[in-house]
């Protein structure tokens, strides 16, 4: 099932998997993204890790809708830009920030973000944060 969410025919690789993988523009990301929507808004290259996306293509698949996603990759020197965290995942390819402007929205994406196997979690006003990072959670208002 979480296989065949995917273009990129990777059969032999476990959900869990930690590889991380390097994207061209002309390589097929999933199913449900494009290389446009996850790439970096900084230098426009695209950095995955695979679980993560994985995770992702299920959980697009378990809410049954369209996603829109705010952020993925972040180059390093974007990530700085934005305020990350020096150390965010967002830079090793294991986050993703997703639209959900309406509270419910957030919970319900938060729900289906955990049951996809995501373990870090934030709550912002207008989109929900996942990541395949160490078990945690945080609001911000």
């Amino acid at each position: 099932m979480i296989y065949e969410a995917l273009h990129v025919p990777l059969p032999d690789v476990h959900p869990d998997d930690d590889r991380d993988h390097w994207f061209t523009y002309d390589e097929p990301v999933s199913s449900y993204f494009h290389f446009d929507e996850l790439k970096s808004k900084g230098n426009g290259t695209l950095f995955l890790n695979l679980g993560a996306l994985r995770r992702l293509n299920l959980l697009r698949s378990i809410v049954d809708q369209p996603l829109v996603i705010y952020s993925a990759y972040r180059d390093p020197e974007h990530n700085k830009l934005v305020g990350g965290v020096p150390n965010s995942y967002h830079t090793k390819g294991k986050a993703f920030d997703i639209k959900a402007p309406r509270r419910a929205e957030r919970l319900y994406l938060l729900g289906a973000a955990f049951q996809a196997g995501f373990r870090g979690f934030g709550l912002y006003p207008n989109f929900i944060h996942v990541d395949v990072g160490k078990p945690r959670y945080w609001i911000k208002t």
